[in-house]
Order: structure tokens, then sequence, then C-alpha cells
């Protein structure tokens, strides 16, 4: 999912909760997808990652049967989602870099979880690194080779942080 895209389904998910309506996200077909839509708060799902189309008898006998489909377990708070997606990180980067964005998520980001994860050594090292490349960005310096050591370093974070959540 691109970065328009996650716009408008996050967009969509959060009038529908305000609003109080269901919404089911249709066409989910990989698991990356299907987290998505759980941490944007989302709970109906239908797609090719759970069922491929069947007939009617076949439908009818999972209902008789009461099957239930598992979700997965691990499940991030909606606030720690912005960490979870490379593409929206990346695109993120490519925005303030080219000039189109002024305006960085991660600096809040940071600072309200600075309680919740700074003992976490790559919390630290990818905050340092987040300080450091809007330095470079400032200074019209190139900051690709040390945006794609933070993208990693960000990853080092989500994977500290999901197995304090196990």
């Amino acid at each position: 999912m691109d970065v328009n895209s996650f716009a408008v389904v996050s967009s969509l998910s959060f009038l529908a909760r305000i609003a109080g309506i269901r919404v089911v996200a249709e066409g989910v077909e990989t698991t990356d997808e299907l987290f998505r839509w759980i941490h944007l708060g989302g709970q109906l799902v239908q797609g090719y990652l759970y069922s491929r189309p069947i007939d009617l008898e076949a439908f009818l006998g999972i209902l008789d049967r009461g099957e239930l489909l598992h979700l997965p377990s691990r499940v991030f708070a909606v606030e720690d989602f912005l960490l979870l997606n490379d593409a929206l990180i990346v695109g993120h980067l490519d925005r303030l870099g080219d000039g189109s964005s002024h305006v960085c998520p991660f600096f809040d980001w940071f600072e309200i979880r600075q309680g919740r994860w700074s003992e976490l050594r790559s919390f630290a090292t990818a905050a340092s690194m987040h300080t450091q490349l809007h330095h470079l960005m400032e200074h019209g310096s190139d900051y690709h080779a040390l945006a794609s050591h933070w993208v990693g370093q960000i990853r080092e974070l989500r994977s500290d942080i999901a197995s304090r959540l196990r």
C-alpha cells in the first residue's frame, strides 16, 4: 500500500469509528495488509487471505460447522503504527527531502514515547539518527545514506518493541 492509499484507508477508518459505522476491508490478500487494517482499528475483512470464492453449499457448511477465523495474536497499539510500515517511513523521508512536506510526525512520536521505550538502546539510537537526518536536510547535505541506516534502526526498534509486547 502506498502512502496515498494509506491516507485514504486510515481516514476512512477514522471517520467510520467516529460515525459508529462498521467497515469491511475488501481485497485483503496478505498478512501485511491484514496487520495494517488491524492496527487502524479495523475488525472486518474479506479477501483471498482467508478464502477464495466458494459456492453456496461450501459457505453454508462453514457456517454450520461454526468455523472461526484466527486473527494474528501480535497486535501493535494503533498509536505505534507509524513505526510499522517501511513504505510510509521512506515516503515521508522522500517528501521531506524534496520539500513537498515540512511536517515530521516522528518528532512527536519519539517525544511522546520517551517514557515508554527510552530504556531500549534501539529507541535512543533511532531518535538520535532522526535528529541527525533533519540536521543534514536543513543544511542541504546528502541524507540518503543515513536515511537508509535509520530505516534499518527503525526495524530494530520495531523488533525490540514487538518482543516486549509478546
